[in-house]
């Protein structure tokens, strides 16, 4: 029975008899953490079984419809289960509505997805008595999306054939099923085909999302959702080879909802990944990233793949790990994990840093972006670390869409909204200037090439202005000297949660000398307080002697203890 099926997986994953990667370990323990807060009156939703088993008997009714297997019974694997049972199990308290709006998962190649997809695709037409159900397939091309339209085509054929009922009410034709009384239909749509204004999607699916360069086909779909008072986005991916595309940042989002980083209780994210530890030749933990291995997955065909790419390397070894493995491409390294930053000291008072002396590193990206400026006050072996974030309020706005938890931080004080659309350098002057008063700043390292008017007023102002290098060879150790403060836990950042999430969004770069620098993937993944905390640590580690660079002589150079 599915439902056991599905209980069976979530118990197996959290005590270790199913094989899992951390992020599918962390989806298994938000449920469960969830089902713990349901009593609680305030909390706004409810796990029912009953709607869960009602999606399973709907499923029990499907059959396959591709290949040699075609026309049989839909038996879905364990984690096709589990995922159904939370999609659909989770309900909102206040009208037992669904909880969840979007599903993305991410697993390796040949573990039934776009079979699933086109499952649930059906479900979502037939049987949840919406009105009018329009439910999309959308992909960079048409002629792609049309690939899971035929799936789930032909599941309906079967469908019809068993169910009188269903083939009295719905019909199809060559390029849509649609229903016999009202206005509901499946379609499909890609970034080459004209679209409706008038669209109100019910369901809207796509499948390899690693393929679009944009969100437009997403937006096309969920632009016209709001129509719908209970709507549904499934994504369903493999890894691919592009890191600036919108599954990497989408992705990235779903690893900060599962890390706690950002809350969205709206986002059901199953993520089948191999850890970052793994050997990728060990085929002990190749099921990390294929829950379907030994079903639908053929191990001696993983096996004879591996082979190819072992013997062959270069592009047989890169496919096999993207496509088999599910390994993400980019351009950089991970750096430092969340677990090495939460376990750093979290807490101090403000007024235990007056009076102190202090290094600062700034860092001012974008008139119309972040920026920022972090402190540090040697304790010791610790380094207290206190951050001043700024984002005009254009920015603020815009980012809000994306990251409604900016607002909270805006009111817990982490972030400062300027007025206007660029950001006041004058009152980052200010802020400098005011902080200057109360503790003394050794130095404040910026880039040379970056923000040089405010450098100067703030030297004339008396502030010991630092230029630090950004090149690789100049802020590697700096870089470094963080990364080791960090994982030694020297770094008292006081439990900042902007600081958190942005160093949850670098990379590194490392060029073939083991130089390092900071990396970030997207525009949207802000790194800017970290590196201002490098930027900090360069001015701690050079200590130079009081100087202002802007105030020296034309050709001079400093000279440093």
């Amino acid at each position: 029975m599915s439902l056991d099926k599905a209980k069976k997986y979530i118990q197996g994953i959290r005590s270790g008899e199913v094989l899992a990667g951390h992020w599918r370990k962390a989806a298994i323990e938000r449920h469960l953490s969830d089902l713990e807060k349901q009593a609680d009156h305030d909390y706004p939703y409810f796990f029912s079984e009953g709607h869960a088993e009602y999606v399973f008997d709907c499923f029990s009714l499907f059959k396959l419809a591709k290949g040699s297997e075609a026309g049989k019974p839909f038996d879905l694997m364990p984690y096709h289960a589990a995922i159904l049972y939370l999609a659909y199990g989770w309900r909102r308290k206040s009208d037992k509505k669904r909880r969840f709006k979007k599903v993305y998962i991410k697993v390796a190649r040949g573990n039934a997805k776009t079979e699933f997809l086109a499952a649930v695709g059906t479900f979502g037409f037939v049987f949840e008595g919406e009105k009018d159900p329009e439910v999309y397939w959308a992909a960079t091309k048409k002629d792609q999306s049309r690939i899971g339209f035929d799936r789930q085509k032909r599941m309906m054929d079967f469908l019809r054939a068993d169910v009188p009922e269903i083939s009295h009410s719905i019909g199809m034709s060559k390029y849509k099923i649609y229903t016999k009384q009202g206005l509901g239909w499946v379609g499909y749509l890609g970034e080459d085909s004209s679209t409706e204004d008038g669209a109100s999607p019910y369901y809207g699916l796509i499948d390899e999302y690693h393929a679009h360069k944009t969100d437009g086909m997403l937006n096309v779909l969920e632009s016209g959702m709001n129509k719908r008072r209970d709507k549904m986005t499934w994504i369903i991916t493999t890894a691919g080879y592009n890191p600036e595309g919108p599954n990497s940042e989408f992705l990235k989002s779903c690893k900060d909802i599962l890390s706690g980083l950002i809350p969205n209780d709206e986002i059901l994210p199953f993520i089948f990944e191999l850890d970052e530890d793994d050997d990728w030749k060990d085929e002990t933990v190749w099921t990390k990233a294929n829950p379907g291995l030994g079903i639908s997955v053929d191990m001696e065909g993983m096996r004879s793949s591996f082979r190819e790419a072992v013997s062959m390397g270069g592009t047989k070894e890169r496919d096999f790990k993207v496509k088999n493995l599910n390994y993400e491409l980019s351009s950089g390294e991970s750096w430092v994990k969340d677990e090495a930053f939460t376990a750093c000291p979290d807490y101090y008072e403000d007024a235990d840093l007056r009076g102190g002396i202090c290094y600062g590193g700034i860092d001012l990206a974008s008139t119309q972006d972040f920026s920022a400026m972090c402190l540090l006050w040697p304790d010791g072996e610790i380094f207290i670390s206190k951050w001043w974030l700024w984002l005009p309020e254009e920015a603020f706005t815009r980012y809000l869409t994306k990251f409604p938890i900016f607002r909270k931080w805006r009111e817990q004080g982490y972030i400062t909204v300027t007025p206007g659309n660029v950001m006041d350098y004058d009152y980052i002057k200010q802020v400098v200037l005011d902080v200057s008063k109360w503790c003394e700043v050794k130095a404040l390292a910026h880039d040379p090439h970056n923000a040089q008017q405010l450098m100067v007023n703030l030297g004339e102002a008396g502030v010991n202005c630092y230029p630090l290098s950004q090149g690789i060879v100049t802020i590697s150790t700096p870089t470094k000297e963080v990364e080791r403060a960090i994982l030694s836990q020297k770094i008292n950042h006081g439990g900042n949660p902007v600081i958190r999430w942005m160093l949850s969004n670098v990379s590194v770069y490392r060029d073939s000398n083991d130089n390092s620098r900071l990396h970030k993937g997207k525009s949207a993944y802000k790194i800017d307080g970290i590196a201002a905390l490098v930027n900090a640590m360069g001015a701690y580690m050079n200590a130079p002697k009081p100087f202002n660079s802007y105030l020296m002589e034309e050709g001079a150079r400093p000279i440093y203890l």
